[in-house]
């Protein structure tokens, strides 16, 4: 799946915010990898481009509700809600660069299962 225009980033957004409300356990593990996991992890790297894009994601909504006819509902906290789909992102990303890397992979380890074949023939023609 990906995400080529503002629509259906808006599309997706709202999609993995209404699944939260819905599913407290899957908000509550998006959130926990969002705060554990995402963000030290960019911390480390010297990025922040979730946290940014959960920011700005944050502020689209926060104007979007604030020209809604009806008032929001207090227990909807928008700032979890765009760190799970912060969360949501990055693990889009994480996938398809694994998809991206995949053949890179398949090749390495290849290429380790010939090297333990021939350690392995090696060591046993040493040991007879």
């Amino acid at each position: 799946m990906s995400i080529n225009n503002s629509e259906e980033l808006l599309k997706h957004c709202l999609a993995t915010m209404m699944v939260c409300e819905t599913a407290p356990l899957l908000k509550d593990h998006l959130i926990a990898l969002f705060d554990k996991v995402i963000l030290p992890l960019e911390a480390k790297e010297g990025s922040n481009d979730t946290d940014e894009m959960r920011q700005q994601i944050a502020t689209i909504f926060e104007e979007i509700v604030d020209e809604m006819p009806i008032a929001k509902p207090d227990d909807v906290d928008l700032k979890e809600l765009s760190k799970c789909y912060g969360a949501f992102l990055w693990c889009q990303r994480t996938v398809a660069f694994i998809d991206e890397a995949k053949e890179e992979m398949e090749a390495m380890a290849a290429a380790y299962t010939l090297k333990l074949d021939e350690d392995t023939a090696d060591f046993q023609e040493n040991n007879r």
